[in-house]
């Protein structure tokens, strides 16, 4: 599936990025070879075939949260050292 030099450039532009006139040609010719490639994938046959997520047997071996006590003197001198806490937390500017 070709792209044309235009819609490199409004994919650029939606990216916030600049290209220059050899990056446009290269891109050009990538992603429609890349888009190629995904015609492909759309017309096999996979009719009775499994989905996966993965193939080789990954297991989740994250431990469980689990609460930890923390002797009182410790947890003091943590609060008195944090720069804002609230009780028995310590408080912190939103990330989000």
């Amino acid at each position: 599936m070709p792209l044309d030099i235009k819609q490199i450039e409004h994919i650029a532009q939606l990216a916030r990025i600049e290209l220059t006139t050899e990056e446009k040609q290269k891109f050009t010719k990538d992603l429609g070879d890349i888009l190629d490639y995904f015609e492909k994938l759309k017309r096999l046959e996979t009719t009775g075939i499994e989905p996966t997520s993965q193939i080789i047997g990954l297991k989740n071996i994250s431990r469980a949260d689990e609460t930890v006590g923390c002797p009182e003197d410790v947890q003091k001198n943590i609060l008195a050292n944090a720069p804002n806490s609230s009780g028995r937390f310590i408080k912190v500017n939103k990330i989000m």
